[in-house]
């Protein structure tokens, strides 16, 4: 009887948080739809990247070098798609656990936030990428310090004074790396 019950006890706990985390990412489906959109922007201008190398590729070792190898190229675009959505649970998990009931934020805007590290690494990606085919000179740097400017312009329209903290917070960084 001990054992039906503590099965019974279990399957509605699972059936209870099971339905809330179906609502949350029902919640956040058109995060998941960018994060696809993401993935194959990324995935196209890789190939392409690839095949600009190819074509340039002087030796049998540099065109040896670049081959392409498909299973490669979508398994790791699917631990990328795992990544997005490890970012969008972790969000929603501390907007459902510290956000809301502080009222800060909903577990959308955090999932977004979540969501936004993934896109913003991929989109330094793909940006490399096209700055390769198109042979620009890239460097990394100059968007991180663009992503840090804008977390500073959304976060001083919120509270001035905690985006002059975080400004400060980057100003010493940047002079720390210097």
């Amino acid at each position: 009887m001990t054992k039906t019950t503590n099965s019974i006890g279990a399957g509605a706990m699972w059936l209870t948080f099971g339905n809330e985390a179906l609502q949350a990412i029902h919640d956040c489906r058109w995060q998941i739809v960018c994060c696809v959109f993401m993935l194959i922007f990324d995935f196209w201008w890789a190939y392409s990247e690839n095949r600009h190398h190819l074509k340039h590729a002087k030796t049998e070792e540099e065109k040896k070098k670049y081959e392409w190898r498909t299973s490669l190229a979508v398994r790791r675009t699917c631990v990328k798609f795992v990544d997005y959505l490890t970012f969008l649970l972790v969000g929603v998990v501390i907007g459902l656990a510290i956000t809301e009931p502080y009222e800060l934020a909903d577990h959308v805007q955090t999932a977004a936030a979540g969501i936004l590290i993934g896109c913003g690494c991929d989109a330094v990606s793909a940006w490399g990428h096209i700055c390769t085919v198109h042979g620009w000179k890239f460097r990394p740097s100059d968007i991180w310090k663009f992503l840090k400017r804008f977390a500073v312009a959304l976060v001083k329209k919120k509270s001035e004074d905690v985006g002059e903290a975080l400004e400060e917070t980057f100003d010493k960084e940047q002079n720390m790396e210097d």
